[in-house]
């Protein structure tokens, strides 16, 4: 049997040399931007409220500002992305979207 090789890559976000986020941060606000609720998200991921809200604070720390807003009140409550979460995404994105460009379909990104 022969074996195939292939060259994985991990993208990360940083600021000034301070890491923001990676692919668990980025898929987990982009599950709050879907679905409107901290719970939700991390439930569809497979992990803890609190768990999540420590991946969201250490975002916003790293990123220097709220990324997510939130209001309590179980079926009245939401989660949002702010200008800067919904920023933060796009420029992940795009970065990912450029390195693909740059290095072609055979490298897989993280």
């Amino acid at each position: 049997m022969r074996s195939t090789y292939r060259m994985i890559l991990k993208a990360r976000l940083e600021k000034d040399g301070v890491f923001i986020m990676g692919r668990g941060r980025y898929m987990l606000l982009k599950a709050v931007e879907r679905s409107g609720s901290i719970a939700t998200a991390a439930r569809e991921m497979g992990m803890s409220y609190r768990h999540a809200w420590g991946m969201i604070r250490a975002i916003e720390e790293a990123a220097g500002g709220r990324v997510v807003e939130s209001s309590r009140g179980g079926r009245g409550g939401y989660s949002k992305l702010t200008p800067m979460g919904r920023t933060l995404l796009q420029k992940y994105e795009t970065m990912l979207e450029r390195a693909r460009n740059a290095l072609g379909r055979s490298y897989r990104l993280e």
